[in-house]
């Protein structure tokens, strides 16, 4: 099984280049989406309201964009909570597919979780602000 790994800078149309470079080739997970599924997790959600002291039940994102702002520091915390539930969802999504000859992966903070030793080919994406 051959594993490519899609990543690049914000906006630089990295899911557009993971659909059209996995269309008919092979699956293709997302962490953005994985990150997606897991806000709607009700367990994640009420965690992430302990650790950060969120009363409001409704707009966690907005709370923590909020928190985020005010101490940089605490991303890494979110980060230390969400990015084992991302890696979790990429094994599984392996495993799934471990009869594929190909698996894509479109991974945005790819080089900075230091995931590259578990691709045989990372593609990465960059295109101008214009």
């Amino acid at each position: 099984m051959i594993k490519i790994g899609i990543t690049g800078s914000l906006a630089s149309g990295k899911t557009t280049a993971s659909k059209i470079l996995s269309f008919r080739r092979g699956p293709l997970f997302s962490a953005d989406k994985a990150v997606k599924e897991i806000y709607l997790n009700k367990y994640f959600r009420s965690l992430i309201r302990k650790k950060f002291k969120i009363k409001n039940k409704s707009q966690i994102k907005q709370s923590l964009k909020k928190l985020i702002l005010k101490k940089k520091r605490n991303i890494k915390k979110l980060e230390r909570i969400i990015n084992p539930l991302v890696r979790k969802k990429m094994r599984s999504f392996t495993l799934k597919n471990r009869n594929k000859k190909i698996l894509f992966y479109e991974i945005p903070l790819l080089i900075e979780s230091k995931l590259m030793s578990h691709f045989n080919l990372i593609i990465f994406i960059k295109a101008k602000k214009k």
